[in-house]
């Protein structure tokens, strides 16, 4: 099972709305429950998204964002195909673990 957490949030303090902090950026990480310990890329997604052109009719204060409501955002941004192909992506390299595509090593 894939787990989403958001890594960063990148704001700006001019937006033109007259509002403090307003994310327009969201970096994230995509781990399978089964994946290899950090800093291994096996089980693991990294990725970004822009909010542009961002929606300021709900606004949320950036100290009451949650992280929910940021994931929420990112999938709304990606798409259910780009989310499942993310998803499915990453089951497959942790599937693969007992077989890698590739090797090095020398045969004697």
């Amino acid at each position: 099972m894939a787990t989403w957490t958001i890594r960063k949030l990148k704001y700006r303090n001019d937006d033109p709305s007259g509002h403090d902090r307003v994310v327009d950026e969201i970096k994230f990480t995509v781990t399978d429950d089964d994946a290899l310990p950090f800093p291994s890329p096996v089980g693991r997604y990294e990725g970004g998204v822009s909010l542009h052109p961002l929606d300021l009719s709900n606004f949320t204060d950036f100290d009451s964002l949650t992280e929910q409501q940021c994931l929420a955002w990112v999938t709304s941004v990606l798409g259910v195909q780009t989310v499942a192909d993310i998803e499915d992506g990453i089951a497959a390299d942790v599937a693969s673990q007992g077989h890698p595509r590739t090797g090095t090593g020398v045969p004697w």
